[in-house]
């Protein structure tokens, strides 16, 4: 149900799944729905905190309620941090259009395991836009530095970039592990935060996880071919309206490097060392 930041409620406990690297069913073992909001509606923005909204067994009774709410401007918009469970979204398609009725933004959806997803995942955004979000206000939870090595994390951010989402990416951490001394300025090891060494992954591999699709997110955001520090100033609408006119992505890396800015390619994987893929083939050769 609904939470601010002094009285928490929710719709639901628990959640109907149990992955390996959640630790929900453990803190709340049993799933119990709310039927109805009515009552505790008390802002006009809303955030819910369910772990898997979409599986109250009361969902379609719960966004009635809020749609009424939306109509009669009682409410502004809702959020729901933990996303919604992409498998009940297809299971319920008509569920997108009455998210987007009843005020829900930034709708967030989880691609948890390999890229050989990436068809059910795009069928998931897909009912999404059909009840009327745009492509680039929606987010795909990604968890990183856990059994799904960098090389394939990457595939999966790039195919995020074909299809004009944004990424909100989430560093795995065990359910056991009490402290976290992460710091993405300096070289860290496992003594510092939980490195998944088992699935090939490093201190540097993480953080250029993190920094690719943090740059990546600015592309889509702002419709950018390529990411810039130097469009991240005041002037880089100027700086970016040639390079989107020219027609290939040859020539806009002519023009870039002729201007002397420096820039990343978002479409290709890129490694700790700053290199991507096809140079690191080129080099191997």
């Amino acid at each position: 149900m609904f939470i601010d930041m002094i009285n928490r409620k929710r719709c639901t406990r628990g959640c109907i799944r149990d992955c390996a690297f959640c630790g929900v069913r453990k803190i709340e073992p049993d799933f119990e729905s709310k039927s109805s909001i009515k009552g505790e509606i008390k802002k006009r923005k809303i955030v819910f905190y369910d772990n898997n909204f979409l599986s109250n067994d009361y969902i379609e009774d719960i966004l009635n309620e809020l749609i009424d709410f939306k109509k009669e401007k009682k409410i502004l918009w809702c959020e729901s941090q933990s996303g919604f469970d992409g498998r009940v979204l297809k299971e319920k398609p008509y569920l997108g259009k009455m998210l987007k009725k009843a005020g829900f933004r930034y709708p967030r959806i989880a691609w948890d395991w390999g890229y050989v997803q990436f068809k059910e995942i795009k069928e998931q955004i897909d009912i999404l836009c059909e009840g009327g979000y745009n492509f680039k206000n929606i987010y795909i939870f990604m968890l990183y530095n856990w059994a799904i090595p960098f090389e394939e994390m990457e595939k999966k951010r790039i195919k995020c970039l074909e299809w004009g989402v944004q990424i909100a990416d989430c560093r795995y951490r065990p359910l056991d592990q009490i402290s976290d001394k992460y710091n993405s300025r300096k070289e860290q090891t496992n003594e510092d935060y939980h490195i998944h060494t088992e699935a090939g992954w490093t201190d540097a591999l993480v953080k250029q996880f993190r920094k690719n699709v943090r740059q990546q997110n600015i592309c889509v955001r702002h419709g950018f071919p390529f990411y810039s520090k130097d469009f991240e100033r005041k002037k880089f609408r100027e700086m970016m309206r040639p390079v989107k006119l020219l027609a290939t992505k040859e020539e806009k890396i002519r023009y870039l490097e002729k201007k002397g800015i420096s820039f990343w390619l978002p479409d290709e994987i890129t490694y700790s060392d700053g290199k991507s893929r096809n140079e690191k083939i080129g080099q191997a050769k």
